[in-house]
């Protein structure tokens, strides 16, 4: 990847990933003052962004370089096929013309390299066809003359030594070229961070108060020395000769003897600051008790003033709020006892209306069953009757009918005599009279007997006729009965079923009514509750009222006896006011004073110290060239964030590694050394944490 394309992804990147969504901020940093806890966990987070963001880079480069050697990969393996199949056809061609050899001459071809077996093998095979291709081609050519041989070996022995030339110099150029990209690329990323470290706001807010610190330091400490503070490891060390030695120490010792006269003058402007300030407390002390306009102006006054103001306010509100609660309670109180006078009304009406539904309905229930009854019993008994009249009309009718052909008999017997004798067969002439006298007495004899028999057989027939009709009236009588009988069963069973359900009924109402009993209990509890709350408020408020009359009469008696106190400072008040002005004006002047000795005595310190540096520097100089170990003058100048960078467990180490749990960095001795211990836990929130939860990071 080269570096513009490195840039232009990069540049896309950040253009393609502003727009579509807004990062939510990590922190808050304070604006002013000095860094707290929660701007070194800001700074902590925004190191560990940027390292995320470094590594977000590195692996977008890294895909890249993946796709592009899977494509480069897909491309060479269809090209290495194409070859394979043009390999192929080219050995059919070429052993069909070409004829097998015995002797194949290995020294054609190149031996194998050592890898992969199954590749050395497939390549080994397409090498022993290659040598049996092309030993015969060879021996065919082998007629050449030794000079035309010599001649096209000078040649290829020239150019194989031209093709090493260009191989080696296009290799340095590879090599020139890849350190330069790689360089180049190490620049864009330290580029990168550069850029992302300075639009980080705690490190512009540290270097600006740092800078502004150590201004006046770096001017006095850039006249008196050469300019160590940006060392450039390219250029050689410089060395200091021993002229420069002494003239330093001179300058050293001329520093310390100033340094010591300057501190004894601080010592002493000190030691008048802090009779000063004694003074000053004195002043204090007796300013504590002010004047009445002075205490009408003071914050406490104003705020008693409001507080009797507040708790005059809360009294009349609680007064207020206490007859609006009495109101309401007796509201309530008239509320529920009515409540509980039309209830009652209204069950006692309901249950009345309800009685009397109930006897009417019993009563009209009894009227209609009973009437139901006798209906029931009258339609079986007429339904019998009317079955035994049909039966005694029929044996009637035959008994009439039986009647009449007795009485016509017995008037007309020569008719019947000739009917019989038409049904006879015709008498033969030859039959005698007396024949037929003997015949017409002994039929005579034989119809007395008949009719005796006839007689006895009519009057049994009409006395069983007359069980049978007895008997039909007594079953029909015992039908009438039964269904009389089945009627009341059946009457008492709907009676027993009605009965039942109005039981039921009447459980469900009872059940009902004592629901609504409970429920009516229940909502006496809750007002009950409810008024007792009130009254525990009620109770409550007014000991708030008494209180806050108590307080407001001891804050008047407070009150008067500050305005007495006040009056009688007055004048003690406006004498203090001038001698305090006075003072003050004293004070401020040796204020500036020290100041501007403080601030000779730090320039002086920066200068004893770089001083100090540069013959220590000196010293190792002329010990190592003593040694022969060479000596690197260039030093790293000692960074703003070095009470961030510093790891907070150790504080020797920088601060390399992160936890991903909770965000605080650490060295990575010390994480090792909790990881090992088994102590895995943070130590500046405990939780816990693992090997995988780390991640190292560059601040």
């Amino acid at each position: 990847m080269s570096l513009e394309e490195n840039k232009k992804r990069i540049a896309e990147s950040a253009t393609d990933d502003s727009p579509k969504r807004r990062r939510r901020a990590l922190d808050e940093l304070s604006e002013e003052g000095p860094l707290t806890q929660k701007d070194v966990i800001y700074f902590q987070k925004e190191a560990i962004w940027r390292q995320m963001n470094h590594y977000k880079q590195k692996s977008v480069q890294l895909n890249d370089r993946v796709n592009r050697y899977a494509k480069q990969c897909k491309v060479n393996e269809a090209r290495a096929a194409i070859l394979n199949a043009w390999y192929d056809e080219l050995v059919l061609l070429l052993k069909a013309k070409v004829g097998t050899v015995s002797d194949v001459n290995q020294d054609l071809l190149a031996d194998l390299p050592e890898g992969d077996e199954e590749a050395n093998e497939v390549l080994q095979q397409r090498r022993s066809q290659l040598l049996e291709l092309l030993t015969p081609v060879l021996l065919s050519h082998s007629g050449l003359s030794n000079s035309m041989m010599e001649k096209k070996l000078e040649v290829l022995i020239k150019d194989l030594s031209t093709l090493k030339a260009q191989k080696l110099s296009v290799a340095k150029e590879n090599e020139l070229l890849n350190g330069t990209i790689t360089k180049l690329n190490q620049d864009l990323e330290d580029l990168i961070k550069h850029q992302e470290r300075l639009s980080s706001k705690t490190l512009n807010r540290i270097s600006e108060s740092h800078g502004r610190d150590s201004e006046s330091t770096q001017s006095d400490a850039n006249g008196s020395k050469p300019d160590t503070s940006k060392p450039d490891a390219s250029k050689p060390a410089q060395t200091i000769n021993n002229e420069e030695l002494e003239q330093l120490t001179i300058q050293l010792n001329e520093h310390k003897a100033l340094n010591t006269s300057l501190q004894k003058q601080l010592n002493d402007q000190l030691s008048s600051i802090t009779a000063i300030t004694n003074e000053n407390k004195q002043l204090q002390l007796k300013i504590a008790d002010p004047s009445d306009d002075d205490i009408t102006k003071t914050g406490i006054f104003q705020t008693l003033q409001k507080q009797v103001a507040v708790t005059s306010a809360a009294s009349v509100e609680t007064r207020d709020i206490n007859e609006s609660l009495i109101k309401e309670i007796q509201g309530l109180e008239s509320e529920r006892s009515k409540f509980r006078t039309d209830l009652r009304a209204v069950m006692e009406k309901e249950l009345r209306e309800m009685k009397e539904s109930m006897g009417k309905s019993d009563t009209d229930l009894t009227r209609i069953r009973t009437i139901r009854d006798d209906l029931l019993a009258q339609i079986a008994i007429l339904k019998a009757n009317k079955t035994n009249k049909e039966v005694m009309e029929g044996y009637n009718t035959v008994i009439e009918a039986q009647k009449t052909r007795i009485a016509e008999l017995e008037a007309n017997p020569n008719v019947y005599r000739k009917e019989l004798l038409q049904k006879l067969d015709p008498v033969d002439e030859s039959v005698t009279r007396e024949l037929l006298i003997l015949k017409n007495n002994l039929l005579v004899a034989e119809l007395k007997e008949l009719e005796v028999a006839f007689k006895n057989v009519h009057s049994l027939s009409l006395k069983k006729i007359a069980s049978l009709a007895d008997a039909d009236s007594m079953v029909n009588k015992l039908n009438v009965e039964k269904s009389k009988a089945d009627q009341k069963y059946f009457s008492a069973m709907r009676a027993k079923d009605a009965l039942s359900s109005e039981n039921k009924t009447l459980k469900q109402q009872i059940s009902a009514t004592r629901d609504f009993i409970t429920q009516l209990k229940e909502i006496e509890k809750a007002h009950l509750l409810k008024i007792e709350l009130l009254e525990a408020t009620n109770k409550d408020l007014k000991a708030t009222y008494r209180n806050s009359v108590e307080d407001a009469i001891a804050k008047d008696h407070k009150l008067t006896a500050s305005h007495a106190k006040t009056s009688e400072l007055a004048a003690k008040y406006k004498d203090l006011q001038i001698r305090q002005l006075a003072e003050g004006d004293k004070s401020i002047r040796e204020l500036q004073l020290k100041n501007e000795l403080e601030n000779e005595a730090a320039k002086l310190k920066s200068k004893v110290s770089s001083l100090e540096s540069l013959l220590s520097k000196y010293k190792a100089h002329v010990s190592n060239s003593a040694s022969g170990i060479p000596f690197d003058e260039d030093q790293k100048t000692v960074e703003a964030l070095r009470a961030l960078a510093k790891c907070s467990v150790c504080s020797k180490n920088w601060k390399d590694t992160a936890i991903t749990v909770c965000g605080h960095v650490f060295c990575s001795e010390c994480a090792d050394d909790r990881i090992k211990s088994r102590m895995r836990k943070c130590p500046s929130c405990n939780k816990q944490f693992s090997v995988n939860d780390l991640l190292t990071i560059h601040l």
